[in-house]
């Protein structure tokens, strides 16, 4: 065991008692121990208390942004069901509607129309998805029911007919939109009954224009 020194105290000039001897003991050696020791597991539990705290306030923070986001992406999924469901009222083509289709010929300046029954590769087919498919026309209206498209066209329309004289008969070309003369009918008018006058006109050759009118022009002769 260490030794240990005793101090002696005197008293003062004006003191009373006798002088005082503090001689240090083991005993009182570990009660200093004991209050250092005491005092470095107050520090270190302050300093995880400290940490603790701090660490518990990050995660707070972690969470709450975490919420956010997931807030966020739920406005974002919200606004794609939207979108979609527009997407799922936008007007289709139906099996049951009809195309027309108009045609504009620039020699002759008539417009055509032909109502004819939808094609099936139309049918449930968007006002966008008709315009890709029929680029050379513009769809002038669209509708479950009813489409229809239009375009120019060079030449003339295929109603103009042209009556002539051949042989002796009387026979009828009709003009196509390439300006071709391509035989449309011979009748089994003869000119010879014919007055001299209609006669000269058809060798010369009659133009009519529309099927009405050569079919009028036609049941005269007859």
């Amino acid at each position: 065991m260490s030794e240990y020194k005793a101090i002696k105290i005197n008293r003062g000039a004006n003191g009373w008692g006798g002088p005082l001897t503090i001689v240090p003991t083991e005993t009182k050696n570990k009660i200093l121990l004991g209050i250092g020791v005491f005092i470095g597991l107050f520090i270190v539990s302050a300093v995880i208390t400290f940490l603790v705290v701090k660490n518990n306030e990050k995660s707070q923070e972690y969470a709450i942004t975490d919420d956010c986001v997931y807030e966020e992406e739920n406005k974002e999924v919200g606004n794609t069901d939207d979108e979609v469901e527009v997407n799922s009222t936008t007007e289709k083509v139906s099996p049951n509607a009809f195309l027309i289709i108009k045609k504009t010929y620039n020699e002759c300046g008539h417009t055509t129309e032909d109502d004819v029954e939808i094609p099936s590769e139309m049918v449930n087919k968007t006002q966008e998805e008709i315009e890709q498919m029929y680029k050379d026309f513009k769809v002038e209206s669209f509708s479950p029911n009813e489409v229809v498209l239009y375009k120019n066209v060079n030449g003339k329309c295929g109603e103009h007919y042209t009556v002539k004289d051949e042989n002796g008969k009387v026979v009828v070309y009709n003009t196509n939109e390439k300006g071709e003369e391509v035989l449309y009918e011979e009748t089994s008018i003869s000119t010879e009954y014919l007055t001299e006058n209609d006669v000269e006109n058809i060798k010369k050759g009659i133009e009519i224009y529309g099927k009405q009118n050569l079919n009028s022009f036609i049941e005269d002769f007859e």
